[in-house]
């Protein structure tokens, strides 16, 4: 394969990755009509979007844009009586749920709170613990030196 065909391969595969993220956009009106998008769906850089030959790109990404604004704007007229009465049932029942979400976490939020208390409550008295263990320790230690000292002085004693 020579340079100029392995070239061509790759802008066609481009071009091919290019359309199919511009067919993306028009399908999922969900998806934000962004270059950002089109690159990250096509995994190009923004730059290769800026470049002559490929403009088109933006051209068509602006189509994208301007069939959303009108078909929004048409869809937004003011709501009829049995649409907004529907809408208004389905924000309600939203809200509802939402409110039983909000009351769900506040319990949570408590057991956890009393729960952060009680291991507090813990550590406090194992810190005590190892305070009191750590001053034992040290009693014992003077303990075992005076001991070692006396048997010392002994053994000298009884070598003399």
């Amino acid at each position: 394969m020579s340079l100029e065909e392995y070239k061509s391969d790759k802008y066609a595969g481009m071009t091919e990755r290019l359309n199919s993220a511009l067919s993306t956009l028009r399908e999922n009106p969900t998806l934000p009509a962004t270059q950002e998008i089109v690159a990250q769906l096509a995994s190009c850089s923004l730059r290769l979007l800026h470049t002559p030959k490929r403009n088109w790109v933006l051209t068509e990404l602006s189509d994208i844009k301007d069939k959303r604004r009108k078909t929004s704007t048409v869809s937004d007229g003011p709501p009829t009586g049995e649409s907004a009465t529907g809408d208004l049932q389905k924000l309600s029942d939203l809200l509802e749920k939402q409110n039983a979400h909000i009351s769900e976490l506040m319990g949570q939020n408590g057991e956890l709170f009393r729960e952060a208390e009680q291991l507090k409550a813990k550590i406090s008295e194992m810190n005590t613990a190892v305070s009191d263990g750590e001053s034992e320790l040290n009693v014992l230690r003077v303990n075992l030196r005076e001991a070692q000292e006396e048997i010392f002085r002994l053994q000298r004693k009884r070598f003399e």
